[in-house]
Order: structure tokens, then C-alpha cells, then sequence
């Protein structure tokens, strides 16, 4: 940042995975290490493994099931320093192959903080809808999104003297438009309405944009 050096990040990200495929079943374990500074000081350091298993059910129906670990830690922030485990299921229904499908999922996360006030459970739903189609003799990609979280922390928040709870709602359009073989366009909205007794996160957003893809 030019005015506020203060904000600048650098993020360094490591990972590795490894992947077993039999006639029905693919099966993967994957590892990432984190590491993001502020300034040029330590900011967050996060470990996460995650075994998963895959296949298809039928000629149009693929399901996936995953574990997730997690160890984060918080420099200056050690109360926020947390171990979380996620168990995480997705179901996809191809109606055109990857030209038209469909994606459900469903994410159960524990979050056990140093602080017992920011230790949570939460069940998320999301869902997506994809598709493409040709117009003006390109082929567009559309995707409707929806996502849903709830989070039920554990221990009473002192400043409002109560358990606080949270419900997210987020809703996405993204546009695809190919400029070439290699590069798109793509426009984007979302609107996200945060809905929580903990007065500081309790907010609406709407973020509109647009951004220039290159893949090679």
C-alpha cells in the first residue's frame, strides 16, 4: 500500500498431495502450510490436512466427502490462536456434463479457540448452479451461487452477556465472457447479509465487480 505500509501482507503457501484412483473410488490426502506477514512482521501461520474420498454414484451423479484439520496461529493475537475440525459432503448432478450441472454441499465445523468465548460449531448449505452457453459465437460460463452458515458459539460473550450466534447469507452471480482461447472477462455480485446478536458483525454487503482472467 502506498499510504498505510502498515496493511502490507506477503503470504507464502506451500502444499503437497498425493492421490490413490481405483475402477470406482479416488481417494486423496492433501497438506498445506501457511505463512502470512503484516508489514514484515508475523501475522498467521496455519497447518491444514485434509484426507477425502471421491467417485461417481451413477452416469450423472459425483459425491465427495472430506475431513479438514486445521492449527492456526495468530501472532499478537494469541487468544484467537485455534485447532478446527471440518467434516465437509458434496454432491454434484451433471445434467450436460460440465456444460450444465448442479452442486449441493453441507459443512459441519468445530472451532476450539484459546479463547473459550470465540470457541464455535457451525452447519453450513451451500448450493450452485452452472452453466454454459453460446451467445454472439462464444461460450459463456453462468454460475449462481448460495451459501448459508450457522454458528453457535459456546461460552457467553461478556460484551453482551450472552452466547452469540450467527447466521450468513450469501448469494453470487458470476458472468464468464472469453476475449480469447486463454483469457475472460468475468463480472461478478454478491450480496451477503450478516445477521448476528454481537452488534459489530451484524452488517449487510453488496460487492459488485469485474475481473480479467488469464490461464496457461
Amino acid at each position: 500500500y502506498q499510504t498505510f505500509s502498515e496493511v502490507n501482507r506477503q503470504t507464502h503457501i506451500a502444499g503437497s498431495a498425493v492421490a490413490w484412483k481405483t475402477e470406482n473410488v479416488d481417494t486423496d490426502l492433501s497438506f498445506y502450510y501457511i505463512n502470512s506477514r503484516l508489514d514484515g512482521d508475523e501475522f498467521l501461520e496455519l497447518y491444514r490436512v485434509s484426507p477425502a474420498v471421491s467417485g461417481f454414484l451413477s452416469r450423472r451423479w459425483f459425491g465427495r466427502l472430506a475431513y479438514v484439520y486445521q492449527d492456526k496461529t495468530i501472532a499478537e493475537r494469541s487468544l484467537r490462536d485455534a485447532i478446527t475440525d471440518s467434516v465437509e459432503a458434496d454432491l454434484y448432478y451433471f445434467i450436460r456434463g460440465l456444460r450444465s450441472y448442479f452442486n449441493a454441499g453441507y459443512r459441519y465445523k468445530d472451532e476450539d479457540a484459546r479463547a473459550g468465548q470465540l470457541d464455535y460449531r457451525s452447519d453450513s448449505f451451500k448450493a450452485r448452479y452452472v452453466m454454459r452457453f453460446d451467445a454472439w459465437s462464444k461460450l459463456m460460463k453462468l454460475e449462481l451461487s448460495w451459501r448459508y452458515e450457522d454458528r453457535d458459539y459456546r461460552t457467553i460473550t461478556p460484551s453482551i452477556g450472552e452466547k452469540r450466534t450467527d447466521d450468513r447469507h450469501r448469494v453470487g452471480v458470476d458472468l464468464e465472457v472469453p476475449l480469447s482461447p486463454r483469457g475472460a472477462v468475468q463480472l461478478y455480485y454478491g450480496h451477503g447479509d450478516y445477521d448476528s446478536n454481537l452488534p459489530r458483525v451484524d452488517y449487510r454487503q453488496n460487492i459488485a465487480g469485474a475481473r480479467i482472467l488469464f490461464r496457461w
